[in-house]
């Protein structure tokens, strides 16, 4: 994770994160001659431990902080949740593309104590020390978002004249994600804020869909 903080009060922050997610879900679908599924979801994240660059010329300060440790809050507000249109065109029903958008979140842990190396405030620095001695607060909390498509594989289990394609539906799936991060800070007691463009990554998903009627489903 990279922070670049420069001199004035509207910093630029570029950052990223990698992780996973677990979640449960209630959806609903309309089905024609073609399958269209809107479905919406909640549930937990977590990330892994990472370094996290800061570079603020304003106090000739950059430095990296290593293997910082972050809390994923996905229940508090803004809560963790996301948003999937999937569509399934005969007569290739097995296969769907979709459009997943997905908000989750990190908090630094600042009172953890991390081995930082580089310039800070004009001196060198290279000490373990609490990460909250120069930096008091950093959280992507509204948040890390991402949007991209997905190409979906689906199978289908338990058919019957109600259901012919099938009432349980393993499925895979895999795409790129563009992010689009809103991270606030507060380093050296300067505090900034923003949304902004975060780059490209990729996802991949596995789940187990299970409709209750022809209408509506659940899945995790």
């Amino acid at each position: 994770m990279r922070a670049d903080l420069p001199a004035r009060r509207s910093p630029r922050l570029q950052s990223w994160s990698r992780g996973g997610s677990v979640t449960v879900f209630v959806i609903a679908s309309t089905t024609a001659s073609a399958e269209f599924t809107v479905s919406g979801y909640l549930g937990n994240t977590w990330t892994r431990s990472s370094d996290l660059g800061v570079s603020q010329p304003a106090t000739d300060s950059d430095a990296t902080f290593r293997s910082a440790h972050w809390d994923s809050r996905s229940f508090d507000s803004p809560m963790y949740y996301g948003v999937r249109l999937t569509y399934y065109l005969e007569p290739w029903l097995a296969w769907g593309v979709a459009i997943d958008f997905t908000h989750y979140k990190v908090y630094a842990r600042t009172g953890d104590a991390v081995e930082v190396q580089g310039r800070w405030n004009g001196a060198p620095v290279n000490e373990t020390a609490p990460l909250s001695d120069r930096v008091q607060s950093f959280s992507i909390s509204h948040g890390v978002n991402y949007i991209g498509p997905l190409i979906l594989y689906r199978f289908s289990l338990l058919e019957s004249p109600s259901f012919k394609y099938g009432r349980l539906q393993p499925y895979v799936g895999a795409g790129p994600v563009y992010y689009v991060d809103h991270p606030e800070n507060t380093v050296n007691s300067l505090t900034s804020e923003r949304y902004q463009p975060s780059g490209w990554g990729w996802q991949a998903v596995a789940g187990l869909r299970y409709l209750f009627t022809e209408n509506w489903s659940a899945f995790g």
